[in-house]
């Protein structure tokens, strides 16, 4: 039916409400077939929804690895931002879609990119215990494990707090600062602290942590 309506003349970048265009629709499903229909008859493949959502975006959202490798082999702008600042790579790393992580940095996407709230891929994997993914940003891609978001929260605050030890022993193999302090002084310890992780904060405190922290 897509087939046939386009050859009838259908506009395929028209946009409903939403700002969405049929493409963003069949990235949404997953379904390749119309994707490539659309795009051979000049559909925008970079659009962006009321949100800022393009269609990779909602591919990788809704987990359609073949999908996302279909559209960037298309040329999907892989670094484009929705209105939170997310990009596609930020979406799977929460997610925790390493083969939709790997297929976007093989295209050049921002390791390092922070949203509006200062958060990296590395803090979105760390924060969801995606461990795969955190050793391949770390371990593979030289992602920057001293970043700090806008509360001066780094990944290994986020580990700390899921008391997620093997996350942690790859950041600060890496040299993530064990004593960081976020903007009311909390570090890596404290988090694990209030967060009694009790396994978390004696290897924290194997791997050196000051014991004088402050109090929130």
């Amino acid at each position: 039916m897509v087939e046939f309506l386009v050859d009838q003349g259908a506009e395929v970048n028209l946009r409903n409400n939403q700002n969405n265009s049929a493409l963003h629709l069949s990235a949404y499903k997953g379904n390749i077939r119309i994707a490539g229909v659309l795009l051979s008859k000049g559909v925008d493949i970079n659009a962006q929804t009321n949100d800022g959502d393009s269609p990779l975006m909602l591919a990788t959202g809704n987990d359609h690895t073949k999908m996302v490798e279909f559209l960037v082999h298309q040329g999907a702008h892989v670094n484009l931002r929705n209105n939170k600042c997310h990009s596609a790579l930020h979406i799977a790393s929460d997610k925790g879609n390493i083969k939709i992580v790997e297929c976007l940095i093989s295209k050049g996407a921002d390791i390092n990119a922070k949203t509006n709230n200062g958060d990296s891929p590395l803090f979105l994997a760390a924060r969801n215990d995606h461990t795969e993914i955190v050793k391949f940003l770390v371990d593979q891609c030289s992602a920057d494990v001293n970043i700090r978001n806008n509360h001066d929260i780094s990944a290994l605050h986020f580990a700390a707090d899921k008391g997620n030890i093997e996350i942690a022993e790859v950041l600060l193999s890496k040299g993530s600062n064990i004593n960081a302090p976020g903007v009311k002084g909390e570090t890596p310890l404290l988090i694990a602290f209030l967060n009694n992780r009790v396994e978390m904060v004696e290897f924290l405190l194997s791997k050196g942590a000051k014991k004088l922290i402050n109090t929130l």
